[in-house]
């Protein structure tokens, strides 16, 4: 039995689908060629790239760096323009650096340095000192980076 219809949206979608299929096709050999193109330039593993030395200075660094007693890198920059000290800072030490069957370590250490207290002030008498001046002090692990904030009056620069 032969079925007759007036829609002609089924010879459409065939026409539509072996478009599709000659796109793909397309897509498959271009994507191919250039993978044979690049063979033998690409490493099979990521650990074998190979990439040329980084040269790069912090723009309009210069004036602002500073190398401190213990070695390590400072940018400071004065803005009297507000009454408040920002204290910005990056450190090369993060979660990937976890030893091996000590995973979490870095995420430990990291909330500690914020909640554990000093020598000085234990936990409950520091939280109160940095609620007391208004202080905002804050530490944040990434995979391979540490990072620290603090913000507080300019007024209490000698007490932070």
């Amino acid at each position: 039995m032969v079925f007759q219809t007036k829609d002609r949206s089924i010879g459409r979608k065939r026409a539509h689908s072996r478009a599709g299929r000659v796109l793909l096709l397309a897509l498959v050999v271009a994507t191919s060629a250039a993978l044979i193109a690049a063979k033998g330039k690409v490493p099979r593993h990521p650990e074998k790239l190979t990439f040329p030395e980084l040269e790069w200075d912090v723009p309009l660094g210069k004036p602002y760096r500073q190398v401190l007693d213990n070695g390590l890198t400072a940018y400071i920059a004065e803005d009297h323009s507000l009454p408040f000290v920002e204290i910005n800072g990056h450190v090369k030490a993060g979660s990937l650096q976890d030893p091996e069957g000590k995973e979490g370590l870095g995420s430990l250490t990291t909330r500690l340095l914020r909640t554990g207290g000093t020598t000085e002030y234990p936990a409950d008498t520091l939280d109160e000192l940095i609620d007391l001046y208004a202080m905002n002090v804050g530490f944040s692990l990434k995979e391979s980076m540490l990072e620290f904030k603090a913000v507080f009056l300019s007024e209490y620069t000698d007490t932070a």
